[in-house]
C-alpha cells in the first residue's frame, strides 16, 4: 500500500505526518478531524494521484479543502499508476506532479528534494505515534507478522565519499574522442569532457589543449555550473556526477572480475563471466555482523545461481549508492534462456526471505572490500577514489517483522 509506505518513510527521516486511515481500510476519523487537520496543521498536502484517488469522493473533497488555503506549493501532488493528466482533477492540473510510477525510490528522492527546497521542518527523532497509527490500521488477527517491539534494520543505501575535485578538459581533436577508449568515467560536453580523472591520468589517454578544476560541492550545489576559463556551461550538474559515479561503478565491478547482464527492461547486473562451475565467489565471513559466513554462489538441482548486484548513485537524503540485487542462473558457464531464468528465480526467490537477501547484500559488499577494510576504494583515476562504506545506512523503527522460517527441503543442494 503505497500511503503506508510513503508515511512510514517520511516518519523514519524524522517528518511529522498524518494520513487519513480511513483510506487506509482501518480508522475511524470523521471529517471534521480530518478538515482541522488540513487547515490547522498542514504544511504540505501529498494527494496521491491514481486511478482510485481520483474517483473517490472523500480524497477529492480533502483536495477542495488544501486547494482553498491558498498557499504557494502547498499541495504536492504524487502520480503512482498510469492515470492521465488529462484525468487529473482540477485543482493539480496547473501543478508539478512528481513521479512515483516508474520508480518509487526515484519518486521520493524528489520528494525530499522538494521537502528540502521549501525548507520543510523535521526532527532527528522518529515519531512514534505515527509508526503506531499505521499498524493500527492494518486490522492484523492473532497470527499477525507484525511484533511491537524496536528494530534495527539494515537498508540497501551504501554511503559514499567524493573526491574533492572536479575536471573539464578542452579536446584537441573533438571528432575523433571515442569515450569508450578512456579508462575514466567521463561525460562529454561540447569540446570538452568532464570527468572526476586527474589531469595527470587523463594526460596519459587524452590529449587537451587545457583544463580547469573546480570543487564538486560548488559544481553541484546549484543546478548549472559555468567553468570560468573554457566558458563551458554544464546544466543539471548533479545528475552528471551522478552518471559519472554510476558509470566508474560498473567499471569497478568489471575490474573485480564480473561482467554485465542486461535484463530486458534495460536494467543492468553485474555477475562473474568465468565459468560458473568455478563458483568463482568465495564464502563470506559475517562475523562483523554477528552472523556465520554466506556463500555468494551455489547450486540448485541443475543449475549454477550468481547473487548479482547493480549500483545506483544519489544525494538526497544522503549521498549513497541503493544497491539493487538480483538472482542470475547458469548452466556449463552460460547463462540460461529468460523464460528458464525466470521460472528458476521464481522458484527460488520465493524461498529465500527477507535475512537470506540481506544477507547475500551484506557479503557481496565485504567482498568487494579489501581485507581488514571497512572502505571500498572506487578508483576514478590512479591517484583518486570514491570511498565507499561497506556497511549499509542502519534505520530503526519502533516495530519489527516476524519473519516466517525456511520449510524443510527449500533451496536444495543450495
Amino acid at each position: 500500500m503505497f500511503s503506508l509506505w510513503l508515511a512510514s518513510r517520511l516518519s523514519v527521516l524524522g517528518y511529522s505526518v498524518w494520513v487519513d486511515l480511513k483510506n487506509l481500510g482501518g480508522g475511524e476519523d470523521s471529517w471534521g478531524k480530518i478538515e482541522k487537520i488540513i487547515k490547522e496543521e498542514t504544511l504540505k498536502f501529498i494527494f496521491v494521484v491514481s486511478n482510485l484517488s481520483i474517483k473517490k469522493q472523500g480524497t477529492l473533497k480533502e483536495l477542495a479543502v488544501a486547494d482553498r488555503q491558498r498557499i504557494d506549493n502547498f499541495i504536492i501532488p504524487v502520480k503512482i499508476d498510469n492515470v492521465p493528466p488529462s484525468e487529473f482533477p482540477a485543482e493539480i492540473v496547473r501543478k508539478n506532479c512528481l513521479n512515483f510510477s516508474d520508480s518509487w525510490r526515484d519518486g521520493f528522492v524528489e520528494l525530499l528534494d522538494t521537502f528540502e527546497k521549501e525548507n520543510v521542518p523535521k526532527s532527528a527523532t522518529v515519531d512514534q505515534s505515527v509508526i503506531s497509527s499505521l499498524e493500527a490500521s492494518l486490522n492484523f488477527n492473532n497470527n499477525r507478522l507484525i511484533k511491537n517491539k524496536h528494530e534495527t534494520y539494515h537498508s540497501n543505501w551504501f554511503e559514499f565519499k567524493l573526491p574533492n575535485d572536479i575536471y573539464v578538459y578542452k579536446i584537441e581533436n573533438p571528432d575523433n574522442l571515442n569515450l569508450d577508449n578512456i579508462p575514466y568515467p567521463s561525460k562529454f560536453e561540447n569540446d570538452s569532457i568532464v570527468s572526476l580523472a586527474c589531469p595527470e591520468c587523463v594526460r596519459d589517454v587524452l590529449g587537451f589543449s587545457g583544463f580547469e578544476t573546480v570543487e564538486i560541492s560548488k559544481f553541484i550545489e546549484n543546478k548549472e555550473y559555468r567553468f570560468s576559463e573554457t566558458n563551458l556551461l554544464v546544466k543539471e550538474t548533479s545528475n552528471k556526477v551522478i552518471e559519472l559515479l554510476n558509470q566508474q561503478f560498473g567499471m569497478f565491478l568489471i575490474s573485480k572480475g564480473l561482467a554485465k547482464y542486461q535484463l530486458a527492461n534495460g536494467e543492468s547486473f553485474y555477475i562473474p563471466w568465468k565459468s560458473s562451475d568455478e563458483l568463482s565467489y568465495p564464502k563470506v565471513n559475517l562475523k562483523k555482523y554477528g552472523r556465520r559466513s554466506i556463500q555468494l554462489a551455489g547450486k540448485n538441482l541443475d543449475l549454477n545461481w550468481h547473487f548479482a548486484i547493480e549500483g545506483n548513485a544519489f544525494f538526497h537524503p544522503t549521498s549513497a549508492f541503493g544497491i539493487n540485487y538480483h538472482v542470475a542462473f547458469t548452466n556449463d558457464g552460460f547463462l540460461v534462456e529468460k523464460t528458464k531464468q525466470h521460472s528458476r528465480r521464481r522458484r527460488v526467490g520465493s524461498t529465500w526471505y527477507n535475512k537470506k537477501w540481506r544477507d547475500l547484500l551484506l557479503g557481496f559488499m565485504l567482498w568487494l572490500s579489501d581485507e581488514g577494510s571497512e572502505i571500498i576504494k572506487i578508483p576514478v583515476c590512479k591517484h583518486f577514489f570514491v570511498e565507499l562504506n561497506n556497511a549499509p545506512v542502519m534505520f530503526k523503527s519502533y516495530v519489527g517483522y516476524i519473519e516466517p522460517e525456511k520449510k524443510s527441503g527449500q533451496d536444495e543442494n543450495e
